[in-house]
């Protein structure tokens, strides 16, 4: 089981924001593995994990093992070279207040006339008598704010690999706040996010916008 204090530094490192287009992660990476994987093999294992169904549940194992095979390493339950734990789950994040602003008509649309005589003299005298009306367009623009509340949620992965010797290889914190607190559609992208540019620099925290469809 992770130490609950890795939670809570996850979660202070969360992201703080969120739209529903796309979906923010935060993932920071300490490791001591080499940039590709020469084929060694690993198992899943002591997975602590939210209310999440079962078939769910082999969705994101899944989801995971394509993401380490990617990298050049072999799924192999039995007597593997590394051993991967995973925790996940999602929980209330608070409620997040703003303004938003307000859109409306800023002025109004006018009308116009327009009337007069114009006179030339070319070989004699001539004028003409014109009218005509001109508009002007309303005009559109923010007319004010108003507050906002808005319920916030926490997604994260944990992961740690170790060795057959049992040292640690590599610690990853993965971490998106945002305003749904549906696993299934925010997890994918936490692992998506994870994998990105793997193993990547230690000790380094990355972030990333995947698109997002709630």
């Amino acid at each position: 089981m992770f130490p609950r204090l890795l939670v809570l530094a996850a979660l202070a490192a969360c992201l703080s924001s969120c739209v529903t287009s796309r979906v923010g992660v935060e993932v920071t990476r300490f490791h001591k593995l080499p940039p590709k994987g020469q084929g060694e093999t690993f198992k899943i294992l002591n997975i602590k994990r939210g209310a999440t169904l079962a078939l769910e549940h082999e969705h994101y194992l899944s989801l995971m093992i394509q993401g380490f095979e990617k990298y050049g390493w072999r799924h192999a339950p039995d007597n593997p070279d590394y051993r991967i734990a995973i925790e996940y789950d999602v929980f209330d994040g608070g409620i997040q207040r703003g303004y938003s602003s307000v859109w409306g008509q800023t002025s109004p649309g006018s009308t116009t006339h327009h009337s007069g005589t114009l006179s030339s003299y070319s070989g004699g005298y001539n004028s003409v008598d014109y009218s005509g009306t001109s508009y002007t367009p309303a005009t559109y623009g923010v007319v004010g704010m108003v507050p906002t509340a808005t319920q916030m949620w926490v997604s994260y992965m944990l992961i740690m690999v170790k060795d057959r010797k049992g040292n640690t290889v590599l610690e990853a914190k993965n971490v998106s706040s945002g305003p749904t607190s549906s696993l299934n559609v925010v997890l994918p992208k936490i692992i998506e996010a994870f994998f990105q540019d793997f193993p990547g620099v230690s000790g380094k925290t990355m972030n990333y916008i995947k698109p997002l469809s709630l």
